[in-house]
């Protein structure tokens, strides 16, 4: 355990490397940031749309940043600034809110961690790269802890962080998946206090699940074959969640098993041995996403069927047509249907989409190679327009 000047949290590791904690049920998370505030020097970063729920529960004496908008180089800067001094001495981060808030907490305590010039480099390389990887500094100072308030984003279990970068002369953004080394949360809470969303965002949360284990068991089968195992009996507990939440609005007891599960296929064997990048979808999504201005989640709903449709074709560079079947089944989807997920009829609830939208697909697809081709020996086989068909035909059916 970690000896602080004012007290021992014991769930924190001394190393940082050892197995992730978890703390799970209601009132944890306030009991973690009771516990975190008479042990040593802490801060809480917390989702601006939030932070009015906690004004009641948050001490006085807590440090609090309230954050919103997109992580970018100067929004990360921005936060390192401002917890500096808590992780310098050793303290303890507290993130609070979904993917964005906790993103912007690992890429913050990266910046604290490493030297002057790595702001300058990440800045430049997210640019032209899709992925990069960080390796661990060799100081660690500071601890992170994660308390999710959405059910599908899986951030809290993992290294990655996604960075939004605006390219030069251009009115375009694009995302960059930053893995660091050492970065992950040392403790993740799930507390229905603070997931308590509205049923659409837990709704797009199962759906974020689904579309993760979806894309890689299709695209880049396993060398484990206990990872395809735990994919598909995932898959088949998204389905039981998304009819759950068809006839009701999700309880406490829902909203928290959908984050676990969420959790289990971050921590669990669903995506080993698939590669770093094994999803085509997860990919094409990411910089669809940007190009719309619209959450990743709807880029994947708007490309998912257009995928899925190649690979049932035939087309083994897309996936494999087994698997895809596989995963129709699991839907309740005919192979033989036209038109696909959003009009097709089943019985799982289907998000809303944004309507009238428009991208360039042209663009879209040479962002996609450019940026993610070294990562993904799937895409290297595809040409732009390959990419840019899937792309367009993701766009058009819901203008």
């Amino acid at each position: 355990m970690i000896s602080r000047k004012t007290g021992d949290l014991p769930w924190l590791a001394q190393d940082k490397k050892t197995a992730l904690t978890q703390r799970i049920g209601l009132g944890e998370g306030l009991k973690l940031l009771n516990e975190a505030l008479y042990a040593g020097p802490v801060c809480v970063i917390v989702d601006q749309n939030l932070y009015p729920r906690l004004t009641d529960v948050l001490s006085p004496q807590v440090s609090v940043v309230s954050i919103d908008g997109q992580t970018t180089p100067e929004t990360v800067h921005d936060l390192a600034d401002q917890v500096r001094g808590v992780i310098n001495r050793d303290g303890c981060l507290i993130s609070i809110g979904g993917g964005m808030v906790i993103d912007r907490a690992k890429l913050a305590l990266g910046l604290i961690r490493h030297d002057t010039e790595y702001e300058t480099w990440l800045a430049a390389r997210a640019v032209t790269n899709g992925v990069i990887i960080i390796s661990a500094p060799s100081q660690h100072p500071g601890h992170l802890v994660a308390i999710p308030t959405t059910v599908g984003t899986g951030s809290e279990n993992n290294t990655g962080a996604c960075l939004t970068t605006s390219l030069p002369d251009q009115n375009q953004f694009v995302k960059t998946i930053v893995l660091q080394q050492g970065a992950r949360p040392e403790v993740s809470v799930y507390d229905p206090f603070f997931n308590a969303g509205p049923p659409d965002l837990i709704l797009w949360g199962v759906w974020e699940i689904l579309f993760r284990l979806a894309g890689a068991y299709v695209s880049s089968p396993s060398l484990l074959p206990i990872a395809d195992r735990w994919a598909i009996s995932h898959l088949y507990r998204c389905v039981d969640f998304l009819t759950a939440l068809g006839e009701s609005a999700p309880d406490d007891t829902l909203r928290l098993r959908i984050a676990l599960l969420s959790a289990a296929t971050h921590t669990g064997p669903d995506l080993q041995a698939r590669g770093l990048t094994p999803s085509l979808l997860w990919i094409l999504a990411t910089e669809l996403s940007m190009a719309l201005s619209v959450t990743k989640n709807e880029a994947s709903l708007r490309l998912f069927w257009p995928w899925l449709r190649r690979v049932l074709e035939g087309d083994t560079r897309w996936g494999d047509h087994g698997r895809a079947l596989h995963v129709l089944q699991i839907l309740g989807i005919a192979p033989s249907s036209t038109d696909g997920l959003l009009t097709s009829s089943h019985t799982v609830p289907i998000p809303p989409l944004t309507k009238r939208l428009s991208a360039d697909s042209a663009i879209v697809a040479h962002s996609v190679k450019d940026r993610f081709s070294r990562w993904s020996p799937a895409l290297r086989q595809l040409s732009v327009n390959d990419i840019g068909s899937v792309i367009n035909e993701g766009i058009t059916p819901c203008n």
